[in-house]
């Protein structure tokens, strides 16, 4: 049987949010597969369990080194050598909803354990270079990762072609993430305005940037097996971009308890590579393998926060905007979050309690899918030797995700929990 492929991508990972493959007979046959490769949006991880404490409202309250990924600026907190690591392990639930002709209806459920980020942060005061005047400066590398594309699916449904009943059992996964090194510097440029900028290296030659589509598939009529086909799509991605960071500290130059602080941040488009490795192969056709190079335009990220600071209580509020609209046929997707922080101080420890709320829209071909998220944490701080967190966040939308499969009248209510954990020793 003759078999060709047509490619839809909408987005394959942030930039590239929905993907899917199908492969259609081109000619009158006795039985063809009807493929697709579905992606659930791969939003950004974030990093640290205090910033998602406060649901990730931390681009003028980061105050470790975290901050790389959320305001570079704030590393200029930093008054000790620190190293950081961050860990997540995520459940998510979503449940598949077709019209009334498919069977396929149900939840699918995936769990992950991930190394979310690390760091070793070195901050100092002097001279850069010997024209320049005394400051405070902040190196810091950092490992990061930025998307994942995990996910699980394995049902059945029931379809008609040319008028004959068939069982499809689609059995599809998808692995890997992207993730990156950055090189972050920080300076007091003013008494109370920080400047920061991070370079970030996504390559698969150094840390992991690559994920693998399989979809296998089997047909049967009856209990007569028609056709079985296995399609794998391997993405390998590499490219460089730079992060910029503005910190702005009391602003209104308040002598009181309550400060004001503002953040600036703006994430910069850049050029990917892409190698794609296509293979097919199905009991009525030979296999094939197909590799392709893609250039792929990341959109520009910008975002504002503020925040309300004293010794025990921060309230934070960002908003933060992606140009999705010149990526392809959507809109600016922006998202709101706002987190609070009570720190209950009690000789050389600290507790905090934390929590937050956020809207964060993702998006779709000629549409927004509405997210939302819920989170809570705590954990303890023994000062000047070491720090650690925990949070959890609840991530939830209804309805969403319809463009992967317009022709299904297809939908998914998703439920995400997510625990993060920190842990940031400090040294002389």
């Amino acid at each position: 049987m003759l078999l060709r492929s047509r490619i839809f991508i909408n987005s394959i990972f942030m930039i590239i949010c929905y993907s899917f493959i199908v492969l259609n007979t081109g000619m009158a046959v006795e039985t063809h597969i009807d493929q697709f490769m579905p992606a659930s949006t791969p939003n950004t991880s974030g990093s640290g369990g205090r910033a998602h404490g406060m649901n990730g409202a931390f681009i003028s309250v980061a105050d470790d080194g975290t901050a790389s990924y959320w305001n570079v600026a704030c590393l200029d907190n930093l008054l000790k050598k620190e190293f950081s690591i961050v860990t997540n392990l995520s459940h998510r639930i979503e449940k598949m909803k077709f019209d009334y002709k498919r069977t396929g209806n149900g939840p699918q459920t995936i769990s992950i354990l991930n190394l979310n980020h690390m760091s070793y942060s070195y901050p100092f005061f002097g001279k850069l270079f010997y024209f320049l005047p005394e400051a405070h400066h902040v190196f810091s590398i950092n490992y990061q990762q930025q998307y994942d594309f995990t996910k699980k699916w394995n049902f059945s449904r029931m379809l008609h072609v040319e008028n004959i009943k068939y069982t499809d059992a689609i059995d599809y996964q998808s692995e890997g993430k992207l993730s990156t090194i950055g090189l972050a510097y920080s300076v007091l440029i003013r008494e109370n305005i920080s400047f920061g900028v991070v370079f970030n290296i996504w390559d698969n030659d150094i840390t992991h940037n690559k994920w693998e589509q399989t979809n296998y598939q089997e047909r049967k009529q009856g209990n007569t097996l028609r056709e079985k086909a296995l399609l794998k799509e391997l993405n390998e991605f590499k490219g460089y971009n730079a992060n910029f960071g503005l910190l702005f500290r009391n602003i209104f130059k308040n002598n009181g308890l309550y400060k004001v602080n503002m953040g600036v941040v703006l994430k910069t488009p850049f050029h990917a590579k892409i190698d794609k490795t296509k293979s097919f192969v199905s009991s009525t056709t030979e296999h094939s393998i197909i590799t392709e190079k893609h250039t792929l335009k990341m959109p520009v990220s910008y975002g504002l926060g503020t925040a309300l600071v004293s010794n025990d209580f921060n309230c934070a509020l960002d908003i933060y905007r992606t140009e999705w609209n010149g990526f392809f046929d959507t809109d600016p997707t922006l998202v709101v979050r706002l987190g609070y922080e009570y720190l209950h101080k009690k000789g050389h420890y600290v507790l905090p309690f934390r929590c937050g709320f956020s809207y964060d829209p993702s998006p779709a071909e000629g549409t927004i899918d509405k997210f939302w998220n819920i989170s809570i944490g705590s954990g303890v701080e023994l000062i000047n030797h070491f720090s650690f967190d925990i949070a959890y966040q609840f991530r939830f939308a209804n309805n969403v995700n319809g463009s992967i499969l317009k022709s299904m009248n297809f939908s998914q209510d998703i439920r995400e929990h997510t625990l993060y954990s920190s842990l940031i020793l400090y040294f002389n």
